[in-house]
């Protein structure tokens, strides 16, 4: 009979290790869910400095370089303002890479990269 009892049950170390188990579990599944609530607030501020950055680039485009580089390096958009960096760079096939880098009041930003046709390949950026 006493072999019969000792089947039934589970130990303390049993009911230990699964509670281990399981806390382990919940932390994991806790840091996932914070680190998505942290992208997911920030989305809008990085939404806003994309547009920034695009506006910065069809600037470029609309204006030409020479009147590109004279735009202001600060400008307000969804009632912040945003800091504006771009960085040209000449391509081997006559183009300009534009590096345009627009940052927010509290750092979040965007990097995008445009390229334009130089009007006069021989001309000095």
């Amino acid at each position: 009979m006493s072999a019969a009892r000792q089947d039934r049950g589970i130990t303390l170390i049993e009911v230990m290790v699964a509670v281990l188990v399981l806390s382990i579990g919940t932390v994991a599944a806790y840091r996932v869910l914070n680190t998505a609530r942290a992208s997911v607030a920030t989305a809008p501020e990085r939404l806003f400095a994309h547009e920034v950055a695009l506006n910065r680039i069809a600037e470029y485009r609309a204006l030409g370089l020479d009147a590109g580089r004279r735009l202001p390096d600060q400008v307000r958009f969804a009632g912040r303002d945003w800091d504006i960096e771009v960085i040209e760079a000449e391509t081997s096939v006559g183009y300009v890479e534009l590096r345009v880098l627009a940052r927010g009041p509290d750092g979040t930003g965007s990097l995008l990269t445009g390229y334009l046709r130089r009007a006069d390949p021989e001309a000095e950026p």
